[in-house]
């Protein structure tokens, strides 16, 4: 089997100075750069005032209530999910290398966002609790074990032939549950099975008591821990 080659646009430069950098991430970080400090200080309080979980939902939330620009907003939502505290002095050593390879590069972050941004990169990307804990508990559940992404019961009938295969002497009514489901190593994998009619209702009774036992342990959770309920992200 050949090797799997990746071309990525690049100058000799940068290749020479081991300054590859994402386009979207230079878009991003040049907006970081440009959003007013007192909207940063914002965003960084109401995300360290969140509770329970901040997932995906919550934090774009959080970033849109404090930048009314939709670009912006984007901008800043990707830095939060893609970097993490101890990632940005390493991102900002790339990106100083990264401008320095090339005039060109210099010119699209001008030094005066390059000045800007480091104060507000620390400022922005810090450790959240509330997106800390929701991190963590991805994490639980990304370990644990395969994750179905799909899910789905093929109802069909089979033809019975004669023994000279020349008539149809009569049909199987049949369920099949296909899942599909990503392994821990990320490999998507497809496993079907057979159901009979007496298996199928099994499968319903327990599914519906698993129902019944979810919304008793959330309820429950809700008491113990106020806003201690995570939910994991298909």
């Amino acid at each position: 089997m050949s090797e799997r080659v990746v071309l990525v646009p690049a100058t000799p430069a940068d290749f020479a100075r081991r300054a590859m950098v994402p386009p979207q991430m230079v878009d991003d970080l040049l907006a970081v750069s440009q959003v007013p400090p007192e909207a940063i200080d914002s965003l960084a309080t109401s995300l360290h005032a969140a509770q329970g979980f901040l997932d995906s939902d919550a934090l774009e939330q959080a970033v849109r209530g404090c930048l009314p620009d939709g670009q912006l907003a984007s901008s800043i939502l990707r830095t939060l999910e893609n970097l993490r505290p101890e990632g940005v002095d390493r991102t900002l050593r790339t990106l100083g290398s990264w401008r320095e390879a090339d005039p060109g590069n210099a010119a699209r972050f001008p030094p005066e966002s390059w000045t800007s941004l480091e104060g507000k990169l620390r400022r922005l990307v810090q450790e959240y609790p509330a997106l800390e804990r929701y991190r963590k508990a991805q994490r639980l559940a990304s370990i644990t074990g395969s994750r179905v992404v799909g899910v789905e019961l093929i109802c069909d009938a089979r033809p019975v032939f004669d023994k000279n295969r020349e008539r149809v002497e009569g049909m199987l009514p049949m369920t099949t549950l296909k899942l599909v489901y990503e392994k821990q190593e990320e490999d998507m994998q497809v496993v079907e099975v057979l159901l009979s009619p007496e298996m199928l209702e099994e499968l319903i009774a327990k599914a519906n008591k698993a129902q019944q036992k979810l919304r008793v342990l959330s309820e429950s959770i809700n008491q113990w821990v106020p806003q201690g309920l995570a939910s994991v992200e298909s």
